[in-house]
């Protein structure tokens, strides 16, 4: 059955497979040399391909005639591959196949469509004969492909099975090309992609992105949503996810795609039903949304059932409540997705695991990353003629000045806030220890007002609230995504009526100092004091005493 003009190689290479692209990394086609090898073209490196003989055949003047099954087909099975191949059915419901009795018949079928590689006719075929597989003719690894020493006859090759698990890289889509049509194959690059944000708190200065996702003017960033945030204990935060789709999403029967996010211990995660997915703007039901501990994970078995395009955008919102176990400062509050996905072409399973799946190996993206930031305010009550006295105590209350919490009073428990009242009455009363001190952590930057409802006894009352201003300033475009959050939190700064107080940046506390004066005998009203009334009221007593003796003594002499 083999020619031996191996100077006929080149046209019966012709007739081989083609590959279409690799979904990761740029492709170009299989080419076929007179040595009787096929090369890829795949500048990705970790690949393993196969070369599988399907049709074998006398070649004659660029012709295979005499044609059989290949030593590639499992021959315990070519009785059920021609029934698969007679059911193929097209989107017109022709039945291209349906009377072919033998593999020369199947081949004729597909030389008289002179379809291209691409055509439906030959992505159907190769599709079901990838599943009647025996043993490969040849193989290739490493960092460039090429299977030599192959016999003439039609081939099918495809990335070995159980390979490329867990890594940013697709499998190729194997395509039979039809006897003396010639492809050249454009190259493509094509993974889906994800993308995490966190919009910004409104007390925060923002640095809002301006970028789109995507290309998509739709989906813009801008809005509020960034790589860096900061906000109180106790808010809920809220964080969306952004997932784009592969250009070759056409090439799949059925696309798994599963968002894994993962959030910080700092958070409460929400409820699965609070969890929103969107395809396009448009939200929909048909992914399954699983919170467990701190992961939330949804899934869809076939996003392309769920009404998904290649152009399409998926996006998943959700808040988390900043909690009590929140990190004050450096390094914030790190939290992270990446995505699982098909990269398996030709894999034609439920996407469930079951029994009725094929192998179907997973690609995963790089995680990406967000930074939720929360502070501490330092409070020290000292005394004005000597700072270096610290003053125990003092009582205050915090009230928000601006934000979501505007005019609210702090409710702090342990040292860190757990709440927001609407009344002064419900706000905690911050009392000043034996060094002076009271603190406050939990706090997003902005602007707060400290007022004071009680001095140290011998001290005067502050007539006014103390203004504190905290500031941060945050950097998002994950330049910090070395794992560095000091890129990402740039400066901390604080201010108390305008008077500059200390930052430890690392920690993220701001420290203030508050001065009380002593009590005075001279009332603040500028009067002349009770002193005068007490010694001006001893000297009317005095002078009524000497007045009434003198009357006295004057009447005795009268008389």
């Amino acid at each position: 059955m083999k020619n031996t003009k191996k100077t006929r190689r080149v046209a019966a290479f012709a007739a081989a497979v083609m590959m279409a692209a690799c979904v990761a990394v740029p492709m170009s086609s299989f080419s076929a040399s007179a040595e009787g090898s096929i090369s890829i073209s795949n500048e990705a490196t970790g690949h393993t391909y196969e070369a599988y003989q399907i049709f074998d055949g006398d070649l004659s003047d660029g012709v295979l005639s005499n044609i059989i099954w290949g030593v590639g087909i499992d021959d315990t099975k070519q009785t059920e591959l021609l029934a698969a191949i007679n059911a193929i059915t097209l989107t017109d419901n022709s039945k291209p196949f349906e009377t072919c009795a033998d593999a020369a018949a199947v081949a004729k079928v597909l030389s008289d469509a002179n379809a291209i590689f691409d055509a439906e006719i030959t992505k159907k075929f190769a599709s079901v004969v990838g599943q009647y597989l025996g043993t490969p003719t040849g193989s290739t690894t490493g960092n460039t492909y090429t299977i030599s020493n192959l016999d003439d006859g039609y081939y099918l090759v495809k990335d070995k099975d159980d390979t490329l698990s867990g890594v940013d890289d697709s499998k190729t889509r194997y395509i039979v090309e039809v006897l003396g049509n010639k492809t050249n194959i454009s190259p493509k690059s094509s993974k889906p992609s994800v993308m995490k944000k966190v919009q910004e708190g409104d007390l925060i200065s923002g640095n809002e992105e301006t970028t789109t996702f995507a290309g998509k003017t739709d989906y813009a960033v801008g809005d509020g949503y960034n790589d860096v945030a900061d906000y109180s204990i106790g808010d809920a935060v809220p964080f969306k996810l952004y997932g784009t789709l592969p250009s070759t999403l056409g090439d799949y029967t059925k696309y798994k795609y599963v968002f894994h996010d993962t959030l910080g211990t700092e958070f409460t995660a929400p409820a699965a039903k609070d969890v929103k997915v969107y395809i396009d703007g448009d939200e929909t039901s048909s992914a399954t949304v699983d919170v467990s501990g701190q992961n939330i994970t949804v899934t869809f078995n076939d996003i392309i059932d769920a009404g998904a395009t290649k152009d399409s955008i998926v996006t998943v919102a959700y808040n988390a409540v900043l909690n009590a176990n929140a990190q004050i400062g450096l390094p914030g509050q790190r939290n992270e997705v990446y995505l699982t996905y098909s990269n398996n072409p030709n894999w034609v399973g439920d996407g469930t695991g079951g029994s009725g799946d094929t192998p179907s190996d997973d690609g995963k993206t790089p995680k990406d990353e967000v930074i939720v930031f929360t502070y501490e305010l330092d409070t020290t009550k000292v005394d004005g003629a000597d700072n270096t006295k610290k003053l125990a105590n003092a009582e205050f209350k915090l009230q928000a000045a601006s934000g979501t919490h505007k005019d609210k009073w702090a409710i702090v428990t342990d040292g860190k806030l757990s709440g927001w009242s609407d009344t002064e009455d419900g706000g905690t009363t911050l009392k000043s220890d034996a060094n002076g001190l009271f603190k406050v952590a939990g706090l997003e930057d902005g602007t707060y007002s400290l007022k004071e409802t009680k001095a140290p006894t011998g001290y005067n009352l502050l007539a006014d609230p103390i203004e504190v201003v905290l500031t941060a300033d945050t950097a998002n475009g994950q330049n910090w995504d070395d794992g560095n959050s000091a890129t990402a939190l740039t400066a901390l700064t604080v201010t108390a009526d305008n008077k500059g107080g200390t930052v430890d940046d690392s920690k993220g506390i701001a420290s203030i100092s508050i001065a009380n004066n002593k009590g005075s005998t001279l009332p603040s009203t500028g009067g002349i004091g009770t002193t005068l009334f007490y010694v001006g009221g001893g000297v009317l007593v005095a002078g009524a005493g000497v007045l009434l003796i003198t009357k006295k003594r004057a009447k005795k002499d009268a008389e």
